[in-house]
Formats: C-alpha cells, structure tokens, sequence
C-alpha cells in the first residue's frame, strides 16, 4: 500500500513535544519541576515517533539491499550537525560557568569534549553524571543512533513474530525498571545505560511495529481523531501531578497512550489553517531540542543572580522559551538546510554494503 513520507500531524505533535520539553527543563532548572512533572516522558513518545517515521522510509529499503553502511551515513548526515552545533554551544556555555568558579580543568574538559563530539557517553566531569554533561539531552541522541544501528543490522531479519517478541520483553523490562525505580526518568546517568536502553527498545520498536501496520493498510479504518485532541491529552500527560499511583501511569501512557497517539496521528491530517503550524513545529523541532540547555542555563543564571520572583519569573520562563525557539529555528534554516543541501548536492550515490 502506497504511503506518505510527511506525515503533518505528527509533524505538529512532534514540536509541541520538543517545546514541552524545553519548558520541563526551564522549570526544573529553577525550582519549579512541580509545573511539569512528566515532562520527561516526551523522549519517550519520540523514541515511538522515530521508529514509526524510520520504519515508513526505511523498512523497505533495508530489506531489498539497502546496506547498513549506507543507512548510518543518511542517519548521521541527518542527525549529527545539530548534535554538534548543540554540543559546541553547551560546551561554551560550560566554560563561562566553569572559568568564574575556578572549577575549570582543561583535561577533563578535553577529554569530555573529545567524547561529546563522538557521541561516546564516556566523557566523565568531576560532579557531573550525566552522559553527555555539556549537554544533558543528548542521552537520547545516543540511543536513538544506537538503536537506529541495531535495527538496521536486524531489519532484514526481524519478522512479525520477532518484532513483537523484541516488544514483548521490553515491555516487562520497562514494568520491571518503573516498578523499582517509580518513573520512567532515568536513562541520562552513566549509572543509568540500562535502563536508557530499555526506555528506546520498547518505544522504537513499537514504533516500527506501527509503522509496519501503516504500510500494510492494517490503520486505515483508524478513527479520526482532531489533532488538537492528541495535543491536549499529550500536555495533559505532561502536566499531570505526581501521584502514590505515578507508575502505573507513567506504563499506561508510555506503554499504551503514545503508540495510540501516533496511530491517531499517522491517520488524520491537519486542516488546512493548521498546515503552516505543523510545518514550522517539524522544522524547529530536533533543532530545539539538542540546542535549547545551553539557552536554559543562561536564563537559569540570570534567575538566581537577579532573584526573579513572581510575575518577573514567569516573564523570564516566556523570554526563555521564545529565544529557544528562535535559536531552534535559526539552526534549522542557516545551519542544518544549508549542510542538507551540501550533501545532496556533493553526494555520489552510495554504496548498498
């Protein structure tokens, strides 16, 4: 069955993911976190979003000879531009708050540096355990390129009832992981690769599971849903307190709702009105989300200096999020466009092995 490659709604769901995200780290950052308490679950509904968008172009492809070779090269032409321009922007930041602390040491810094840029999760700051410490939100970059390796050396074997074993046992993991450790916000620690991995397993290969079915026609008679609807009920996932009963709704909406939101989506498409929106919200989307910490710590700084409160705060949280934005969107058409166009225009076709 013939399918679309542009898929607006979740264009649309996608942005609105990436701002909410970049508004669960401002209000973290500065005290708040009681405003976004499952912010953090928007890795997870990407992680669904890229399996079900990798396995409508790819899937294909792979198994008639598409080789892994060739796949990562498109993936890193793809993903690591901005990867880098968010690492470089993190890493300057972190100098300005490193050098006026006398906290600043050039071998560690270089050493961090040289892994960050590799996308290796092993660059160590002194009181930092984050993956990537320059640049929290890349953890997810690194298991989005890692899983994205693993499936292209499986694609071609892994059939319907494999697939859905590879779903199966994720799924207890992630029942098992959210038991112990109450949420599903773990993964961006060293201490924490397990469970990183556990979260990108079940969500991507739900994702391509979805994707599959779209390409089989086994979604058509899906309902129709408003793509407004499945933004309200993303932000009220987002939004919603914590509560004694946080992990049994944390599975329900990872496990359940996000596959269900991407199924809606995949099948409905915005009004017209709303095609400029979806549009914008794809394009600022992964440029904000890999570059909006550095932006996030500035104004956090600024925040404690000047010790906004009140409506002034709030102010700061808004100016906060449109220079984010703004940053994401200046990335997207003088950054990453420009070097897309340069590898389609300097690109011989590539090698299938």
């Amino acid at each position: 069955m013939p399918v679309r490659q542009h898929y607006l709604t979740l264009d649309g769901l996608r942005g609105l993911v990436a701002i909410s995200v970049l508004f669960f780290h401002i209000v973290w950052q500065i005290g708040l976190g009681s405003l976004s308490p499952h912010g953090y679950l928007g890795v997870d509904f990407f992680f669904a979003l890229s399996g079900f968008v990798i396995a409508i172009a790819y899937d294909v492809r792979l198994q008639q000879g598409m080789g892994f070779k060739q796949f990562m090269i498109v993936r890193l032409r793809r993903l690591y531009p901005l990867f880098a321009l968010g690492m470089a922007l993190s890493a300057a930041v972190f100098i300005l708050r490193m050098l006026p602390k006398g906290e600043f040491n050039t071998s560690e810094f270089v050493f961090a540096s040289l892994n960050a840029f590799l996308i290796s999760p092993f660059g160590r700051v002194e009181g930092n355990d984050y993956l990537f410490p320059f640049n929290s939100p890349a953890w997810s970059l690194f298991f989005e390129i890692a899983i994205n390796a693993v499936y292209a050396l499986a694609a071609t074997y892994l059939t319907l009832p494999r697939l859905l074993g590879v779903l199966a046992a994720s799924a207890v993991a992630a029942i098992v992981m959210v038991t112990y450790h109450g949420s599903f916000d773990v993964g961006d620690s060293s201490s924490e690769l397990f469970e990183g991995a556990i979260r990108v397993t079940f969500s991507f290969s739900g994702g391509v599971l979805l994707g599959r079915l779209m390409m089989a026609g086994r979604l058509r008679n899906m309902p129709t849903v408003s793509p407004a609807l499945l933004s309200v009920v993303l932000l009220a996932i987002f939004l919603f307190p914590v509560t004694r009963f946080n992990f049994i709704f944390e599975l329900v909406s990872v496990l359940l709702v996000f596959p269900l939101i991407v199924m809606l989506g995949a099948v409905r498409e915005p009004s017209s009105r709303f095609e400029a929106l979806a549009k914008f919200s794809g394009l600022i989307s992964y440029p904000l989300y890999i570059t909006h910490m550095p932006v996030v710590l500035i104004s956090t700084y600024i925040c404690v200096r000047l010790k906004l409160e009140g409506i002034a705060l709030f102010t700061m949280i808004g100016i906060t999020m449109v220079t984010a934005i703004m940053l994401a969107y200046l990335a997207a058409v003088c950054f990453d466009e420009p070097i897309r166009r340069f590898f389609r225009a300097t690109s011989s076709p590539l090698p299938t092995s």
